[in-house]
């Protein structure tokens, strides 16, 4: 599932009728913007993987939503699915996911200062960087790469280099590391030895991620915890029975050290592929989530507790283009009867 339509006059209506009437039409009254992060700096862990905005091109996207919709929190969120509240303004709830450090240095201080309530998502495998996601560790690989020649490469053990993926430079190489999965954390590893590239010199140096005193304070001032898993694989990928344990576990956590009013969980990647059986067993767990949040945009769930949310890094637009491009796809897949995600 996409987390928008890719078409290019989604942007059409818009332009020519303005964001107020299109929103009006839509009847829409929650969006669920995410980020994974805001900097203005060049970050060696991410700047290859995805694009990220800057603090004033977040600000700008704030001060988009702020005109045309009601800052709102989970609980008031939660309350909605439930039935016990009505929405008589367009709102929204703005999330984080991944729990990086730049949530405390940079994003928290611009939400203080507008007074908007916000969701992180965390892996309690990361907290406190003890840790490093498979994919961050890919990103350090190719930004080593630019320093190399094919020739450093010889010798290496062969069951390490790509058998099927033409790798005759150096960026080959990178094209090569982008494919690799979750699954495939162990050669990532043995690469970086073999390149002398080290991970937890990251950790300790960069600190990507949150500590937990830091997640304490802002969990007290308007940043509520969520789940994001244990380690971050993509769903699709792993068994059901590992996506029970991921979910669990990472909620569990949130829930014994948090203690959230509202127990929520945000899938890594993508929810695309997730069958309905696991969220009925989910359903029938101790810690299962009050919410669980996707990333396929303004498509709907038969589940009323599950939301998809709108990605705001995934293309270099603003919060205008890429919140009114959501609301024009809901509308067409509305009309061809596709707007609700099937099981």
């Amino acid at each position: 599932m996409s987390n928008n339509l890719k078409l290019p006059f989604l942007s059409l209506p818009t332009k020519l009728l303005g964001f107020d009437r299109v929103l009006r039409f839509s009847g829409c009254k929650l969006v669920l913007p995410f980020y994974h992060v805001v900097s203005n700096d060049l970050l060696s862990h991410i700047s290859s993987l995805y694009s990220y905005k800057s603090v004033s091109e977040f600000e700008n996207d704030l001060d988009f939503l702020l005109r045309y919709f009601e800052p709102t929190s989970l609980e008031d969120v939660n309350d909605v699915v439930k039935g016990n509240k009505i929405l008589s303004k367009p709102s929204f709830h703005l999330t984080f996911d991944d729990g990086l450090r730049e949530v405390y240095t940079q994003i928290f201080p611009v939400l203080k200062k507008k007074g908007i309530p916000a969701s992180l998502f965390v892996n309690p495998t990361f907290v406190g960087n003890n840790a490093l996601f498979y994919r961050y560790k890919v990103a350090l690989l190719i930004n080593d790469l630019e320093n190399r020649v094919i020739k450093d490469f010889a010798g290496f053990p062969k069951d390490l280099l790509p058998t099927d993926y033409k790798t005759s430079t150096t960026l080959d190489w990178s094209n090569w590391l982008l494919t690799l999965k979750y699954h495939d954390t162990p050669q990532i590893d043995l690469l970086a030895s073999h390149l002398k590239v080290d991970f937890d010199l990251c950790l300790k140096n960069s600190r990507p991620y949150l500590d937990f005193d830091e997640l304490k304070y802002i969990s007290l001032n308007g940043i509520q915890i969520g789940a994001h898993s244990m380690d971050h694989p993509l769903y699709s990928l792993i068994s059901e029975e590992e996506q029970l344990r991921q979910t669990r576990e990472s909620v569990a956590w949130v829930k014994e050290y948090f203690n959230p009013k509202v127990l929520a969980f945000a899938f890594p990647f993508s929810d695309d592929g997730v069958r309905k059986s696991f969220f009925d067993k989910l359903e029938k767990g101790n810690d299962s989530p009050d919410l669980i949040f996707g990333t396929a945009g303004l498509n709907r769930e038969f589940r009323k507790n599950h939301l998809q949310r709108i990605a705001m890094e995934n293309e270099r637009k603003d919060a205008s283009e890429l919140v009114s491009n959501a609301l024009v796809a809901s509308e067409l897949k509305k009309l061809i009867g596709k707007e609700y995600i099937v099981r």
